[in-house]
């Protein structure tokens, strides 16, 4: 990131705001989507002193979902792993894994949508296919996930939640738990 000053570039940095134990798949490959996007995976408070399973919930943008540094909105994430920690020490929510997925960036409209228009494709079913064929065939692999849809959620926002009631509606053998932060549903004359 950099600031412009009149006549100067200059470097910005950002500091951090991970919490707990996060994984990172730098560049997770898609052949159905022929992208590739990085991929973080919260693991809940005490997971390796553990051989529980535990449900996992999907996140959308997720460049916004963990860490103030990446986020679209400089400092500005939305604070997953600090409150999934904060309600799991609790004891008021069962420990889960959260997997946050990029978006693409110009893809995104694509990825998205399922309707096409001329701001993006409608690739929405074939990133849903991503999603269950080939991310969470890997992180079933690599984390101890418990399987069935009542185990897997996925969460977005405005074109993500859009995608994530699409999943819902679409794909409920699948995605068991939806969640649709201020969803997008005016996309496509509201027919998506």
């Amino acid at each position: 990131m950099y600031a412009i000053i009149p006549g100067m570039l200059i470097a910005q940095t950002r500091t951090s705001t991970l919490t707990g134990t996060v994984k990172e798949v730098p560049k997770f490959e898609s052949k159905l989507l022929g992208t590739s996007r990085r991929v973080m995976v919260w693991l809940p408070p005490g997971y390796e002193k553990s051989n529980a399973s535990y449900p996992a919930l999907i996140l959308l943008d997720g460049q916004n979902v963990f860490d103030g540094a990446r986020s679209y909105i400089t400092g500005e994430e939305w604070r997953c792993d600090e409150t999934a920690a904060g309600l799991i020490n609790a004891k008021l929510i069962t420990p889960l894994i959260m997997i946050a997925v990029d978006n693409t960036g110009a893809g995104r409209m694509d990825e998205y949508t399922t309707v096409k228009t001329t701001q993006g494709a409608g690739k929405g079913d074939t990133y849903g296919r991503f999603l269950a064929e080939e991310l969470m065939p890997v992180m079933r692999k690599q984390f101890r996930l418990k399987t069935g849809a009542p185990n897997l959620g996925i969460a977005g926002a405005s074109l993500g939640g859009l995608i994530s009631l699409h999943f819902g509606l679409t794909k409920p053998a699948t995605f068991g738990k939806i969640g649709g932060m201020s969803p997008s549903v005016w996309w496509g004359n509201a027919t998506c």
